[in-house]
């Protein structure tokens, strides 16, 4: 029988044949199959051999079948489709050969899928051009039970050979095959497990090891890998492991690492831990450093108004998520930098899963203080992220942080306490700065202020003479002590508001109610000094205290002023306060919080005529 160009077209095989030509020939005792070729989809056929018995009840075939096979068209070819793989695309060059009956057949193959992409499960993910051939030689009993004699893998220059059984072969259960490599080479693997990055790294891993799989039981793995000098990146951390040796021990449905070490970045490390193989698999690192950033973790922020490095994206014939596996990292430094903080003796828990990092907690020494962060980090889309976070520091000095961090001389002198709940979004720093919503409270002990600029500004409006001539603090001598500063902001859309900054000394007592842009660092406040010192002399050597307490328009001994620009050099105006405008209700609550001996004062003048302080408030 000749057929030429002949098109055909049925449920039971798949994709349409079409161009079908060749040759027939024999009895019922054999059939000759010569050089008969097919196209199906954008796939091609030939197929060579021999069929004999083919009416008697266990016909034996001997054929031999070499194609090039569009991995977009495999899932609609019968007998070809694997459903362990999740998305194909490319093509692949077939030599495959089959000996024997329906039920017991020896069988040979060579596929070069260099040319093709592939996902298998959630362990390989091959991508087009890097080198992959499989050699398989085995056989097939009843029907369904494969028996691998030698499958030899080839990615890359590494060899990687497996043997065994798969039971059930066409439900992908009862797999029972050993896995063995000499020594492969990390740069190939890199390129097709997705453990790793493909990051052209370095280094061997080799071993041996054993994977039983029954249906309804959990996996079972025996064996040993060692890798020496690897060097490689794992998918949630931004930064590389060079020179990596140890070992992993493979038991039941555990992998353990045990003894690893190597260097972090520029930082050696030692490095230990755990995965269990379950329907989402879960692995565990435990890292104890000499040195590790924040960069290092989670990549270095972007300059302002620089554009992020465009990312390769791998055209998929089927859209498809990332593994969905969850990471534990237990992480352990004694030194480092987060962001512009040195920070001594960090330790961290950090849990991904769901595009997500939960970090509870995150706790360090810097500035002299001990921090505490909480919070959730989580990859939304466009390449953007949103965080959820509570920091709590205690006894930080501000003045370390302020000089360490942004440079220069300290300009404060103390030990401060913060409380920060906060969240935002976006892809870069500079976004999410607009985004920032929560609150901020502060509060510090004894402490001295040398430099601040705003202040300077405000002293040199002073006008000290209705102060009785006493002088405001030189900053840039003594500077100016003070008991306690204290406030609370409330964030919203990047904009810190508050209506009760104080700061109370034994000089003056200075309270402000206001905002504080983030994006932009602009002030807009407005400011009451009260002089507490003048205060406390007025009511001490003058009888009538109340009358030069309040002056002739029954207003308490106090300046006003609004600040407006940037913290670092704002605008600052004396204003009286007739003008000021409304919400200024923090201003008037801090600065009526006299001293004792004030209000001590003011009450025995006004003994039999009611509170001073009472009808002050009143005013």
């Amino acid at each position: 029988i000749a057929f030429n160009s002949v098109n055909l077209k049925s449920d039971a095989l798949g994709l349409p044949i079409q161009e079908l030509s060749g040759t027939l020939e024999g009895n019922t005792s054999e059939l000759r199959v010569k050089k008969v070729s097919w196209l199906a989809g954008l796939s091609s056929f030939t197929l060579d051999g021999a069929l004999k018995n083919i009416f008697k009840p266990e016909p034996q075939f001997d054929l031999r079948l070499n194609g090039a096979v569009s991995l977009e068209d495999i899932d609609s070819i019968r007998f070809v489709s694997y459903g362990g793989i999740y998305y194909q695309t490319g093509l692949v060059f077939a030599e495959i050969g089959v000996k024997g009956g329906f039920k017991d057949f020896h069988l040979d193959y060579r596929l070069d899928m260099t040319g093709a992409e592939y996902r298998l499960l959630d362990i390989i993910h091959k991508s087009k051009g890097t080198r992959n051939i499989y050699s398989f030689t085995g056989s097939v009993r009843g029907g369904d039970k494969l028996t691998i004699d030698r499958l030899k893998a080839l990615v890359g220059d590494s060899v990687i050979t497996v043997s065994g059984k798969v039971g059930q072969l066409m439900a992908e259960q009862g797999i029972d095959i050993e896995v063995e490599s000499e020594g492969a080479n990390m740069d190939d693997l890199d390129k097709f497990f997705l453990f790793f990055d493909d990051i052209n790294g370095g280094g061997k891993v080799g071993g041996k090891f054993s994977i039983k799989s029954i249906p309804g039981k959990p996996i079972k793995l025996a064996g040993r890998l060692i890798f020496n000098e690897a060097t490689f990146r794992l998918p949630i951390l931004e930064g590389i492991f060079y020179d990596c040796s140890g070992a992993f021990e493979l038991i039941n449905n555990h992998i353990f690492l045990k003894k690893g070490h190597g260097r972090f970045n520029d930082s050696p490390f030692r490095i230990t831990g755990q995965g269990v193989i379950v329907e989402r698999p879960e692995f565990t690192l435990n890292v104890e450093a000499d040195s590790l950033s924040l960069q290092d973790l989670f990549g270095k922020p972007l300059p302002e108004g620089e554009k992020p490095q465009e990312i390769r994206k791998v055209t998929l014939t089927t859209p498809t998520s990332t593994p969905d596996w969850t990471w534990n990292l237990n992480i352990r430094s004694r030194k480092g930098d987060i962001g512009q903080l040195h920070y001594q003796d960090l330790n961290t828990r950090i849990r991904y899963a769901n595009d997500m990092f939960h970090i509870d907690p995150l706790n360090f020494e810097s500035v002299g203080g001990k921090w505490r962060f909480i919070g959730d980090v989580a990859l939304i889309e466009d390449g953007k992220a949103k965080f959820d976070a509570k920091i709590d520091v205690v006894d930080m000095e501000m003045g370390r942080l302020l000089a360490e961090s942004f440079g220069g001389e300290r300009t404060v002198e103390g030990k401060f306490n913060l409380k920060i709940d906060v969240a935002g979004n976006g892809k870069l720093w500079r976004d999410m700065k607009k985004t920032l919503t929560g609150r901020l409270e502060a509060r510090s002990g004894k402490g001295v202020i040398h430099r601040f600029n705003l202040l300077a500004k405000i002293f040199s409006l002073l006008n000290v003479l209705q102060y009785l001539k006493l002088k405001t603090p030189d900053l840039a001598a003594d500077g100016m002590a003070f008991n306690i500063v204290s406030a609370g902001f409330d964030l919203k859309g990047g904009v810190a508001r508050t209506e009760n900054l104080m700061v109370d000394s034994e000089a003056m007592r200075i309270s402000a109610v206001g905002s504080y842009t983030v994006p932009s660092g602009d002030v807009d406040m407005r400011v009451g000094v009260m002089p507490l010192v003048a205060v406390d002399k007025v009511l001490s050597s003058i009888p009538v205290a109340g009358h030069v307490l309040t002056g002739d328009k029954k207003s308490l001994i106090a300046s006003y002023y609004e600040v407006n620009g940037p913290l670092d050099d704002p605008e600052v105006n004396a204003v009286p306060f007739e003008s000021l405008a409304v919400g200024i209700g923090g201003i008037l609550k801090r600065l009526f919080e006299l001293p004792v001996n004030a209000i001590n004062a003011i009450g025995a003048e006004s003994q039999g005529k009611g509170s001073r302080s009472d009808n002050m408030m009143r005013e």
